[in-house]
């Protein structure tokens, strides 16, 4: 393949590549990997094909190497990609956790200064439980007994 000195990616396989490529949160890394595939077309012209059956050529083994430096820089931008990512999204979900506890505590506030200035109390509930539990008393066990005799 002496006369090989372009290769021209396409399909629909490219295509993909292209989109996640374009997805990469960092500028730097979608131009290094548009350059590290480019990059075999500045070195095909200048690189000698095999002579013999024996000899693999230099241009099969520029390809390989081509081939392998571009599986390598998308893994690892790829990689380096999702830890942004996962990163943004905890920041965020702690932010809209702190946003709800502040929200909470300014709810908690205002009530607080409309009710003459209460202070904040921290129930478990308990209170509205106690009222729905009615039953026999000793002052109304008395009365129910005194009414009868």
């Amino acid at each position: 393949c002496e006369k090989l000195e372009r290769i021209d990616l396409v399909g629909g396989e490219i295509q993909q590549v292209n989109i996640a490529i374009a997805a990469f949160l960092m500028e730097k890394w979608r131009k290094d990997m548009n350059e590290a595939i480019d990059s075999i077309n500045q070195i095909l012209p200048d690189t000698p094909a095999g002579d013999d059956i024996y000899n693999v050529g230099k241009k099969a083994f520029a390809i390989r190497e081509w081939i392998t430096d571009v599986l390598r820089k998308f893994s690892h931008y790829q990689t380096q990609h999702r830890l942004l990512l996962k990163e943004a999204m905890t920041t965020v979900e702690l932010a809209m956790w702190k946003k709800s506890i502040n929200e909470r505590d300014n709810v908690r506030e205002r009530v607080g200064e409309e009710g003459g200035g209460a202070k904040r109390r921290i129930t478990c509930g308990a209170d509205g439980a106690k009222a729905k539990v009615k039953g026999p008393t000793a002052s109304s066990a008395g009365a129910g007994a005194g009414a009868a005799g």
